[in-house]
């Protein structure tokens, strides 16, 4: 049997009444060169007549025998797939119009070094589509590895289902880290982009759905096991961009290791966020990630800086003053902090050039 240019992965579990849309999206695409694996993940729902519905030979219907979770399905459909080209697509999303995998193609056929492609994609909450948000620019690129990593170890901004990789890709890298059930799709895309170009569609092309059975509901129910994963990848692509002499990714992830627990100390105290960290909870992380002194250092000066700049937006001088004296005794050598701080003590004259500085930046007062 051929080769299928694409395999199409369908993770379901008791989505069924979801499935129908998301294959007919795909079966409409002008680019007929695919298959359609339907992991059904032992849903006790209608998902295996829905299955069997589709008279088309290229959908297939993959039960397993007991459930194994959803990375684990992710993986399993991995193996089972023949494509040159690797499609996640959880069932309860689906492609918007029939040209979106010709386009997709296409791109990976003219750009050989791109491990992966994927495109903006809409939100959809009670039926209704909600455009996406412009990340990486309103036109068509491709972004190099170092360039894209920068961006990706900040935060996760792709969605999964709007992501097309090269087989050879996963062959690199390996399949879904099993240990990171919320954010093993962000790290698998930091992976391939350590190996290989990003080619980016601006058209939104994608939608997936928000709603009350989502995945992603059950994590933020369970703040603990999103706030572990999310502080996770960041050091574990930190941790490879080490082995394989990337300095410059080191450095970007040390940054946004540093922003990141800076956002969520802050939060916590200024607003009790439930995704955010009180200090002992940093300071435990931090122990356990990394006992290198100058990174420890250069991570605590920083978080102290940004739980310093939320009380300052806040409005409240005093604890703002008294956090970044934390920073600087954490960090002495840090211009950026030494700068807020004469700023701060400068009263009204430093709160003007601050946010003169900060409107020139693009950004609000910081």
């Amino acid at each position: 049997m051929a080769r299928p240019a694409v395999s199409f992965i369908l993770p379901c579990y008791n989505h069924g009444h979801f499935l129908a849309e998301c294959v007919n999206s795909i079966l409409r695409q002008t680019c007929g060169d695919f298959e359609v694996l339907i992991m059904d993940d032992c849903s006790p729902d209608e998902t295996p007549a829905v299955a069997r519905s589709f008279s088309d030979p290229r959908v297939v219907h993959v039960r397993n025998e007991h459930n194994l979770g959803h990375l684990a399905n992710y993986n399993k459909g991995i193996g089972l797939s023949r494509g040159e080209f690797i499609w996640l697509i959880n069932v309860d999303d689906y492609l918007r119009s029939p040209g979106v995998l010709e386009k997709f193609v296409a791109v990976m056929e003219k750009v050989p070094t791109a491990a992966y492609v994927f495109c903006r994609a809409f939100s959809v909450r009670g039926g209704v589509e909600v455009p996406p948000h412009v990340v990486h620019g309103t036109s068509d690129r491709i972004f190099g590895s170092d360039e894209f990593l920068q961006r990706l170890v900040i935060r996760n901004t792709i969605s999964t289902p709007a992501v097309m990789v090269r087989r050879t890709s996963y062959e690199r890298v390996g399949r879904f880290e099993p240990d990171l059930p919320y954010a093993g799709d962000w790290f698998q895309w930091c992976r391939h982009a350590f190996h290989g170009d990003v080619a980016y569609l601006a058209e939104p092309m994608v939608c997936y759905r928000v709603h009350d059975t989502g995945m992603s509901q059950w994590y933020h129910q369970n703040p603990h096991k999103l706030i572990r994963d999310e502080v996770e990848v960041r050091w574990r692509v930190r941790s490879m961009a080490e082995q394989l002499g990337r300095t410059a990714i080191v450095k970007a992830a040390t940054d946004a290791i540093a922003w990141d627990y800076g956002l969520r100390v802050s939060m916590k105290l200024t607003e009790n966020w439930p995704l955010g960290m009180t200090m002992e909870q940093f300071s435990e992380s931090l122990r356990a990630h990394t006992d290198d002194r100058a990174v420890m250092t250069h991570v605590t000066g920083k978080m102290l800086r940004e739980v310093a700049d939320a009380y300052y937006r806040n409005g409240d001088a005093a604890v703002a003053r008294q956090y970044y004296s934390r920073a600087l005794r954490a960090a002495p050598a840090d211009i950026a902090t030494w700068t807020k701080q004469a700023l701060l003590a400068a009263g009204p004259v430093g709160r003007t050039l601050r946010t003169t500085v900060a409107r020139l930046r693009g950004g609000a007062a910081a």
